[in-house]
């Protein structure tokens, strides 16, 4: 053994001692080795020698963890794994724990098996400890510690390792995923799908059914699912599958799409006779299903019906003529506005003319055409026939033409045009005859010359908002020549009149005052520019801010004061009736008293023979009249009740009275009247000249506004009112009267 001297020492006699004091920096090489100390003098032969061994504690170097299988550093999750740690040479030989850094371990050491432990060539020590777990998807990340130390070390030695935990894709959210939807609307669902390694494979199904990135209105890229518009078809089940390197997993959306309930079935028109038990059905769909969301109605009362499920309602009906009629279907189930489906059950009935106030009478020009027409309810089909003076009418001819259509299952109509129209036509009537195999019914309609319409009738107020009035009426006949509607309308405590034409039979007026009551009426133009009377006035509102209707809210203050007048007259009427029996109880006192006068005046002048006194009525004359009663009547002017008549001269002579309006302007020679003779005061002499006037034309009638009911009562108040007119189909070229045309202030439904 080679030895090597140490310098540094430091000696020191005492007396007859000698100290010598070494201090070394000791490192893990001085680990075991021999210090060898030395003392010689003159005195001694060989020197004095004292040894002793080093022990040097240290830790390791470093320390290191791998996998104890194989040299791959990725975990398989559910496999077991084991972790070694080792250190290499210490001194002593080391403690080793681990420590996983997760929040659900707080800091839990594990201390793990030794494995290996070994005296190096340096006499340090190897060690090795083996860690064994299961790892979980939560693992993958985690980074593991490994802690060597040992109560002799100033500092322990540890290192980290990072699991790399390799699993199959896993969605971060509770599967199935519910997406609910309503019709139209659009959605994006974004899905979060963790896996390790990273997903390779995305492969979506709807249903089942595989589909490469677009269904329908649904569309897929990767994790994420969105829909744009969405329709009830769109409605299913999504599944995902996601695949990597370890395997896959199946991720599922559930998409529904709410839409409001539809008729997908219901039965058709039934004809049953008397007596027959009839099943209508009805189906109906909708998203979300709800109990009782059908149901059957007629004449908008609900009836009671059979359900089959949420989707199915069964109506049983004894087939009478009374249960004979429309049925409808509705279904509701909460969303969007319910759906309704129209049946028919038609119990065989005899033909039955259906009231068609326009249809009572027709009338035509001479030599024109007139138009001739019923309406009949039968079951089965009607069979029509026309007649004139009970002679059948052949369907065509030169003089007539017949034409019929079936309406509804059960309603039909029949139209007959009678062409040529001669004076004679105006003398009678024709007939419409309807039948099937289970009678007959009939309708007699008049032909008369043209004239002016009837006025219509049932105007009312369908729908009113804040600015807006939807009003309809009924027709009535229309003088024969189509007819057109004048609508004139004003707001109360307002002289401004708004006058609109419409050839419908309902009208939405926009523009008005919210919170306000008008006056209505209307009245029919027929297309020779006459004219019917205005309907009585009628009153209707629009909304105020809370949606209520102040017509009403005015009528129901207004009850009260109604009946004020009816009580003040009953109490003058009751006053007055009570001066009259005054008057005549003191008459008929005094009326006696004077009679029993009377009698003692004749008693004391006849020698107390009394005579009885006869009362007589007034003396009549003039075939039962009363001078006052003649001298009462209200006198009467020949102007007052007078008749034009105009005549027709014919080559031959002979003079035949007509009627201006039985022939059309066009078919007239030009003559020459004095316009004051039509167009004048009713007072005063009327006079007419004629020159060669074969077919004189009737003149044109004058239209005057008369709203008596409507104006508004004011003193001093000599401004005249103004109109506002809105022509609303000027093509037909209909217009009565003087009436300014002005900007629309309405507009038709």
């Amino acid at each position: 053994m080679k030895w090597s001297q140490v310098n540094g020492a430091h000696n020191e006699v005492a007396g007859f001692s000698s100290y010598s004091t070494l201090a070394l920096r000791v490192d893990r090489t001085m680990n075991t080795q021999r210090l060898k100390c030395e003392a010689t003098n003159a005195a001694l032969d060989e020197p004095l020698i004292e040894s002793q061994y080093l022990s040097v504690y240290y830790p390791p170097r470093r320390v290191l963890i791998r996998p104890a299988d194989s040299g791959d550093q990725r975990l398989l999750v559910g496999k077991s794994a084991r972790l070694v740690c080792g250190t290499l040479s210490s001194n002593p030989a080391a403690h080793i724990s681990w420590q996983f850094s997760r929040a659900t371990d707080d800091n839990k050491v594990h201390l793990g098996d030794v494995s290996l432990n070994e005296t190096t060539r340096d006499n340090g020590f190897n060690v090795e400890n083996v860690l064994s777990f299961t790892p979980t998807e939560e693992y993958d990340g985690t980074v593991v510690h490994c802690i060597a130390n040992h109560p002799e070390w100033k500092h322990s030695v540890n290192t980290s390792f990072p699991l790399n935990v390799m699993y199959p894709p896993k969605m971060l959210v509770n599967d199935p995923v519910t997406v609910v939807m309503s019709e139209g609307d659009s959605f994006k669902e974004n899905l979060t799908v963790r896996g390790n390694p990273a997903i390779s494979l995305w492969q979506w199904r709807k249903n089942g059914v595989p589909f490469d990135h677009t269904i329908g209105r649904v569309f897929a890229r990767g994790a994420v699912l969105s829909g744009k518009q969405l329709l009830s078809t769109d409605a299913g089940v999504y599944t995902l599958t996601a695949t990597n390197s370890v395997g896959s997993t199946n991720i599922t959306i559930k998409l529904a799409v709410e839409y409001s309930a539809r008729i997908t079935s219901i039965s058709t028109p039934v004809i049953a006779a008397t007596g027959d038990t009839v099943l209508l059905e009805c189906e109906a769909d909708g998203e979300p299903s709800k109990a009782n969301m059908i149901h059957w109605y007629k004449n908008g009362e609900i009836l009671a019906a059979q359900h089959r499920g949420h989707k199915k309602a069964i109506l049983r009906l004894n087939a009478t003529e009374q249960q004979s009629g429309e049925y409808t279907c509705k279904a509701d189930n909460g969303i969007g506005v319910p759906a309704e489906g129209q049946t028919f059950l038609l119990v065989n009935s005899a033909p039955r003319v259906l009231p068609v106030a326009r249809y009572a009478k027709t009338a035509g020009i001479l030599g024109g055409v007139a138009k001739a027409r019923c309406k009949v309810y039968a079951v089965p089909t009607v069979e029509f026939v026309w007649e004139k003076d009970e002679q059948l009418i052949k369907k065509n001819s030169s003089k007539y033409s017949i034409v019929n259509t079936q309406i509804d299952y059960s309603t039909y109509e029949s139209t007959l045009w009678i062409k040529n129209i001669v004076p004679d036509d105006y003398t009678k009537k024709v007939k419409c005859i309807a039948r099937n195999s289970f009678g007959t019914d009939h309708l007699s309609i008049p032909i008369i010359p043209p004239t002016h319409p009837d006025e219509p009738f049932n105007l009312t107020m369908t729908n009113s908002t804040l600015n807006t009035i939807s009003v309809a009426w009924e027709p009535r006949f229309d003088g024969g020549s189509d007819q057109i509607f004048e609508v004139k309308y004003r707001r109360q405590n307002d002289d401004l009149i708004h006058l609109v034409n419409t050839t419908h039979t309902n009208l939405r007026l926009s523009g008005l005052a919210t919170a306000n009551t008008y006056f209505f009426q209307i009245r029919s133009i027929n297309a020779r520019g006459f004219a019917s009377s205005w309907t009585s006035p009628v009153i209707f509102a629009t909304l105020n801010e809370d949606g209520v209707n102040v017509a009403m809210i005015r009528n129901e203050k207004l009850k009260l004061t109604t009946w004020i007048p009816y009580i003040l007259i009953f109490i003058v009427l009751f006053m007055l009736l009570n001066v009259v029996i005054c008057c005549f109880v003191c008459n008929r006192t005094k009326k006696r008293k004077l009679r029993e006068k009377t009698e003692m005046a004749r008693t004391a002048i006849n020698g107390g023979d009394v005579r009885q006194v006869q009362m007589y009525g007034t003396m009549m004359g003039n075939d039962g009249m009363s001078r006052r009663d003649i001298d009462d009547r209200p006198e009467m002017s020949e102007d007052e009740h007078s008749v034009r008549t105009m005549i027709e001269v014919s080559p031959n002579g002979y003079m035949q009275p007509i009627e201006p309006m039985l022939y059309e302007s066009t078919g007239l020679l030009e003559y020459d009247y004095q316009t004051r003779s039509y167009m004048g005061s009713s007072q005063g002499t009327r006079s007419m000249t004629y020159a060669n006037v074969p077919y004189p034309e009737p003149p044109q009638p004058s239209y005057h506004s008369n709203w008596n009911s409507l104006q508004r009562q004011s003193n001093n108040n000599t401004s005249p009112q103004h109109h506002l007119s809105t022509f609303i189909n000027p093509n037909m070229g209909v217009r009565a009267g003087p009436i300014n045309y002005a900007q629309l202030d309405g507009d038709l439904v």
